[in-house]
């Protein structure tokens, strides 16, 4: 049972492990998308996997109610053409368009938010302490943000250089210089920063618009 045909960087690695499953028959079943990165990772899949599965589609009368009755969800059987193992020889690793960051280079391990939150001015201010972890050598951390002031970034207490440019379509790009690390070590940098007061992912609800009219809300969501 398989439901993780979403992701370009994950198509080759499942399809590797689907052959390597010693079994004549899987199930396969996912939800069909219609924008963004899942709907080329779920042709790219149906383009690779015919190499070595011939594919019958289950039809809704075997299906249970539950699956059949939802237009969105596919289920599929995978029938194995070769009792040997073939595998994709080079599997290839996609790059996520929607992001600007260097997650191949390094990644963050850990974070924690001091923040204070303005009902008045509609923003929050505060800092992140993120804790990064180089996976190759690397002189720098690329961030996604969308409509921040950074005023400072700190690594022990020592300012850091940081650029702020055009990144995807729905953000900007933190360049956040750094002396070159090696794969393996990790650091702790401090970036304090403030949103736009009319920051689009922000939602600030007055008591008076809530169900209970108690407290103020603030709502979140990514764009």
């Amino acid at each position: 049972m398989v439901d993780c045909i979403y992701y370009l960087d994950s198509i080759d690695c499942l399809i590797n492990t689907l052959s390597l499953c010693k079994t004549a028959e899987i199930l396969c079943v996912y939800e069909k998308r219609d924008i963004g990165e899942p709907v080329i990772a779920q042709k790219t899949f149906f383009d690779k996997i015919v190499q070595f599965f011939k594919i019958n589609t289950v039809p809704n009368s075997d299906l249970h109610p539950d699956y059949s009755c939802c237009d969105e969800i596919s289920v599929i059987k995978l029938l194995r053409k070769y009792s040997e193992v073939v595998l994709l020889t080079t599997p290839r690793m996609y790059r996520d368009p929607t992001t600007s960051s260097n997650y191949d280079q390094i990644k963050v391990t850990h974070y924690s938010l001091d923040w204070k939150v303005d009902f008045v001015e509609k923003r929050i201010a505060g800092s992140i302490l993120m804790t990064l972890k180089a996976l190759t050598t690397v002189d720098k951390v690329v961030l996604d943000i969308h409509s921040l002031e950074i005023s400072s970034i700190e690594l022990d207490g020592q300012g850091l250089k940081f650029d702020v440019e055009a990144g995807t379509p729905i953000g900007e790009k933190l360049i956040v210089h750094l002396s070159p690390l090696s794969e393996g070590q990790e650091i702790k940098i401090e970036i304090k920063y403030s949103t736009a007061k009319e920051a689009a992912a922000l939602q600030f609800l007055d008591k008076d618009l809530t169900a209970d009219k108690k407290v103020n809300r603030l709502q979140s969501y990514v764009l």
